[in-house]
């Protein structure tokens, strides 16, 4: 039987690594932060939990939802206040939904028996035969989940159209609680060339926030994140928060907080085709389809089924 490394702890790498271990194979994933999620990403921060990476999920594919359902069950709350998208005026309440310890947690609760290590800073594949060395052991087959420049690298591949678009990421905590369009609203989506593209009231997730406070979170636009990625972030979080308080009506004196991050490979852009990569290594990610949380999931059960049949 094959023995199946996978790359990268996110939702496609869990997914692809549950879907693999369903039919018996041996597989072990390799993740080099200190948890799941990837960009499905949640902090611990000023004694709330808060999702700075993706704000919440779909459950749109029925065999998704039902996985969902069965291994979350009632951590996995849905959204019901309102999204504003700004450039026609109109709210929304499209099903969205998210993990009540944080949206990390979707990961970690569907790697239930996975065997995953993490903290680990991997050098590049090398050939063994017609097998594959990572750490001194030896694997038949290799599946990265790491975004694609990452992944050539890791395979020892010559760079190609990188189709990722960063995104700078802000918490704000505002010593009040919820009220006016904080309370109304969970979120709003900016215009294409807004300098913030969405932003939202993280208290709209229940048991996430302290009494007495509201914390946000923004996402910047492509446009100013190109130009401010290498910036101090003290220069682009003030430009944002200043924004970000004229949207949602708060008074600038109840601030008493933020956190910045930056996400290199924040989504995809312009999806690619798959690279051509030698015999036993596989890419498996957003770039070959659409940055959502949902999709990510769907490409990884996907490239576990492709390999399946091959075997």
């Amino acid at each position: 039987m094959p023995k199946i490394a996978i790359i990268g702890a996110g939702l496609a790498g869990i997914a692809c690594a549950r879907r693999l271990k369903q039919e018996g194979m041996p597989v072990t994933v390799f993740e080099k932060s200190r948890g799941y999620g990837g960009r499905c990403a949640t902090k611990r921060w000023q004694d709330c939990r808060v999702d700075h990476g993706a704000q919440y999920f779909t459950l749109r594919d029925p065999q998704f939802q039902q996985t969902v359902q069965e291994v979350c069950g009632d951590q996995v709350l849905s959204l019901t206040a309102p999204v504003l998208h700004l450039e026609n005026g109109q709210s929304s309440c499209t099903p969205r939904y998210y993990h009540v310890k944080g949206n990390s947690h979707l990961c970690r609760d569907l790697a239930q028996g996975l065997e995953v290590r993490f903290e680990q800073t991997l050098t590049p594949v090398r050939a063994d035969g017609e097998a594959w060395q990572i750490q001194d052991e030896v694997y038949d087959e290799v599946i990265s989940t790491a975004p694609l420049p990452q992944t050539l690298k890791l395979f020892n591949q010559p760079a190609t159209v990188d189709p990722y678009v960063p995104c700078l990421a802000m918490l704000a905590l505002y010593q009040q609680p919820p009220q006016g369009k904080t309370a109304e609203l969970y979120g709003m989506m900016g215009r294409p060339t807004d300098d913030i593209a969405w932003s939202a009231c993280e208290n709209h997730k229940l048991g996430r926030i302290t009494p007495g406070n509201t914390v946000m979170v923004v996402h910047a636009g492509e446009r100013f994140s190109y130009e401010h990625l290498e910036s101090q972030p003290e220069e682009w979080s003030a430009l944002l928060r200043k924004q970000l308080e004229t949207l949602w009506e708060l008074p600038r004196q109840n601030f008493t907080a933020q956190l910045t991050h930056r996400w290199r490979f924040a989504r995809v852009n312009q999806p690619v085709s798959p690279p051509s990569l030698p015999a036993g290594l596989h890419f498996c990610g957003d770039a070959l389809g659409q940055s959502r949380v949902e999709a990510a999931w769907l490409q990884g059960v996907s490239q576990a089924e492709a390999l399946l049949t091959a075997l």
